[in-house]
């Protein structure tokens, strides 16, 4: 769209928001999404947009409004609002289709007056990535054994691997550097003209795997002791310790009279015990509420596992 399109889009949007939005509000950003934002758009597509509002009522999940009168100079509009609350707690998790809004080029962004930062985290990233990604294939599984709704199946499936793709992007680059990934397998998905849901697992069951694997091996917690991989699920990464090796995560939970219980009461790290027998214990911190800057949350938000045997090496150098 030109400029002078984006601005009468904007209105049509505003508009939208102020009828069928029961509470007051500020909008904050605006992104146009979907098949136009990648570049799949036929004369027929809708004009996908996610919309940021701030208002003292904060609603639960996602809104979407729906513009397709025929009178008006905006239609076919599908709208998608968030909270700014929930914007700002979906991009500090790593969430990779709410982190791409913010690598969109300037021409998909008609708003912006919100702009959150986020790190990396590798624990989310993996946590966020395999979850979403599984439930779109789950989902366009549905639609294609169940409700006999094979465009949108195929939508499901095309929309999962994209989102494979961006979340390892961020891993790799710790930013999305190609939204356009993905597309050659939305094109070849709307190619197939079978309704048979096993022709499209036949392909997609194995790129997903692949795509999940890879995931996985780029966001692996890092292991400080000596622990073989095949007693833990799923594997780490393992750095041994030596004299060089410090983390003031160890001296926290020595200093504390509390222990490991420090950790999720103080700073909002999770901790997780994986093997009860060798005392093994994953910790994470949390993406949104642990203490931005500390020593201790940023050596635990990619995931660190610790024994006590571990907390004993440390105290002796």
């Amino acid at each position: 769209a030109n400029w002078m399109d984006a601005m009468a889009e904007l209105e049509g949007i505003r508009k939208a928001l102020a009828e069928n939005l029961a509470y007051p509000h500020t909008l904050l950003n605006v992104y146009l999404v979907g098949s136009h934002a990648f570049g799949l758009a036929s004369n027929h597509s809708d004009r996908d947009f996610v919309c940021v509002v701030d208002s003292e009522y904060r609603m639960a999940g996602m809104h979407v409004i729906e513009v397709n009168d025929a009178n008006e100079a905006c239609k076919d509009l599908n709208i998608s609002i968030y909270h700014k609350d929930t914007f700002v707690d979906f991009v500090h998790e790593n969430v990779p289709w709410m982190v791409m809004l913010l690598h969109f080029p300037s021409h998909f962004v008609y708003l912006e007056l919100e702009r959150p930062t986020y790190t990396v985290r590798s624990v989310d990233l993996r946590r966020v990535g395999l979850i979403d990604s599984q439930h779109s294939y789950s989902k366009a599984k549905r639609l294609f054994k169940q409700q006999n709704d094979h465009y949108r199946g195929k939508k499901n499936l095309a929309h999962g691997v994209r989102y494979l793709y961006f979340a390892i992007q961020l891993a790799q680059h710790a930013r999305i550097i190609d939204i356009y990934q993905g597309n050659n397998e939305w094109k070849q998905l709307m190619s197939m003209n079978s309704v048979v849901w096993e022709d499209y697992e036949a392909i997609y069951k194995p790129l997903y795997e692949s795509l999940q694997s890879m995931l996985m091996a780029l966001t692996e917690p890092l292991l400080t002791t000596h622990v073989l991989r095949n007693e833990l699920t799923p594997p780490f990464q393992e750095t041994p310790l030596d004299s060089r090796f410090y983390l003031a995560t160890l001296d926290y939970i020595d200093a504390s009279s509390q222990g490991l219980e420090a950790l999720p009461k103080n700073l909002n790290i999770d901790v997780v015990q994986v093997n009860v027998q060798d005392g093994i214990y994953l910790l994470h911190s949390d993406a949104t509420y642990a203490p931005k800057g500390d020593q201790v949350v940023d050596e635990c938000c990619h995931g660190l596992v610790i024994t006590g045997q571990q907390q004993q090496q440390q105290q002796q150098q």
